[in-house]
């Protein structure tokens, strides 16, 4: 498969799934076959922005949803998510202080004091730009101008994939919510790697898991020179209004999606620059890209082949072997 035939499926099929997931949390669309895991609303929002203007409906669509779903998003989970890529923190205040002067709820999120607009203008896609948005504009953000479509509806919060929302509703959009969630779809995890999951800092999960010890529902083990922690969903059924004899209403399946927010936009950055380089050289690339997400890949659920004895050009089916995996893995 050439370099661009790759992109090309890639980028489809990582728009299709972007969608997916929003439709099956309240934007205008059909799903006909939902998805098992709970998503993580700020990851998910979190790729979307870096990569969804490819997709120019998609990113107006979501601006709208926020609108409306705002209050129950975590702005710092996603200021977390996004630290680490200047463009994607840019873009997450961007669209924050839009979602502010348009909401008169959220007028908190609209700061003119920060806004930093970078040194280049940034625009999350190619779309032509003949009215700038003025708002995303005040942070050097290029889009065409936009207003709340009026579309989008609230989750459906008894649907797997809107677990979070539901247990939001019980426990506030913290921590709290984000550590249960780690635990009764991921099962026992040391405090470290819950950290890692939802996308807080670790001493503030650690004083959310003491206060969850301490209520009596968590589970503490020692093992080695870490503790895990471990919630039963046995007691939570009623607690949460599910039924462990109904098999249509039951605890979603874990996904990392602090992981996938971390591997899909290099993946996808390095295919937009991989089309111009020769096949020794994008199979070269390929492997020290493999290597840099690898990790990540593991934790999303993906085997990577074992591309040892694949030198130079050698290397690229198994580059696209591990792409299709992570597609399948993605629902594709």
């Amino acid at each position: 498969m050439l370099t661009s035939e790759l992109r090309d499926r890639v980028d489809r099929s990582i728009t299709a799934f972007l969608w997916r997931q929003w439709v099956q949390l309240g934007l205008s669309g059909e799903v006909t076959q939902p998805d098992r895991w709970a998503i993580d609303p700020e990851a998910l929002l979190a790729i979307t922005l870096r990569m969804g203007g490819r997709d120019p409906r998609l990113f107006d669509e979501v601006l709208d949803w926020l609108c409306l779903n705002g209050r129950s998003m975590s702005v710092q989970r996603l200021k977390n998510l996004t630290r680490q890529d200047e463009i994607s923190r840019v873009l997450a205040e961007a669209v924050l202080a839009w979602v502010g002067a348009h909401n008169p709820a959220l007028h908190g999120w609209y700061d003119r004091r920060r806004v930093q607009p970078p040194a280049h203008p940034i625009s999350p896609g190619s779309v032509r730009v003949r009215v700038p948005d003025p708002i995303l504009a005040e942070f050097g953000v290029l889009w065409p101008e936009v207003a709340p479509s009026g579309n989008s509806s609230s989750p459906e919060t008894m649907d797997p994939a809107a677990f979070a929302f539901r247990l939001r509703a019980f426990f506030g959009v913290g921590t709290r919510a984000e550590i249960v969630r780690c635990l009764l779809t991921g099962g026992g995890e040391t405090a470290q790697r819950i950290a890692d999951v939802t996308a807080y800092a670790k001493r503030n999960v650690h004083e959310t898991l003491t206060a969850l010890a301490e209520a009596g529902p968590l589970l503490v083990e020692r093992r080695g020179y870490e503790f895990v922690y471990t919630l039963h969903p046995a007691g939570w059924g009623e607690v949460l209004d599910i039924s462990y004899d109904d098999p249509s209403i039951v605890l979603p399946e874990f996904l990392d999606w602090t992981a996938l927010t971390r591997l899909l936009v290099p993946l996808l950055l390095w295919l937009d620059g991989s089309v111009v380089l020769s096949p020794y050289l994008a199979a070269s690339g390929a492997r020290e890209l493999v290597e840099r997400i690898k990790s990540d890949l593991i934790l999303v659920g993906v085997s990577i082949p074992n591309g040892r004895r694949a030198m130079g050009e050698a290397y690229w089916p198994v580059f696209v072997a591990t792409v299709d995996r992570l597609l399948a893995r993605l629902g594709d």
